[in-house]
């Protein structure tokens, strides 16, 4: 008899369970740097991302967005945090992870400054501005 109800019980757990899971491969836009030798730095995600759902939700209609930092200020080195991507299922917060910088970005120097800015005022072509 207790087998007959181990065995159902784990029926119902595989019949009602479902397991989401998001590697996080998707790109995920740049986020702006502050003082550094380049002006935006990659943003990927830090961990994949997994869901349990024991209620029967259609796991297929999960939405992630993702919350960039407004911007970040040099030095930025790999894995900083930069934002967080959030998951939503049927239009509530289901959970969250860390969105990281990708790359390092050093912070910019003197000289490098008034390179770019040279850079920028005499290779511009006419008429474009930023």
């Amino acid at each position: 008899e207790r087998f007959q109800d181990a065995m159902a019980l784990l029926n119902y757990g595989f019949g009602v369970c479902m397991k989401y899971v998001d590697e996080g491969l998707e790109a995920v836009d740049p986020v702006p740097v502050e003082r550094g030798v380049k002006s935006q730095a990659a943003v990927r995600q830090k961990e994949p991302f997994t869901y349990i759902d024991t209620g029967g939700a259609d796991l297929t209609q999960m939405e992630k967005k993702p919350e960039l930092e407004a911007s970040l200020t040099a030095p930025v080195e790999e894995g900083d945090k930069a934002g967080e991507m959030v998951y939503y299922l049927n239009g509530e917060e289901v959970g969250r992870t860390d969105l990281v910088a990708a790359e390092q970005v050093d912070q910019i120097n003197y000289q490098r400054a008034l390179e770019q800015t040279l850079e920028k005022f005499f290779l511009q072509p006419e008429g474009e501005t930023d």
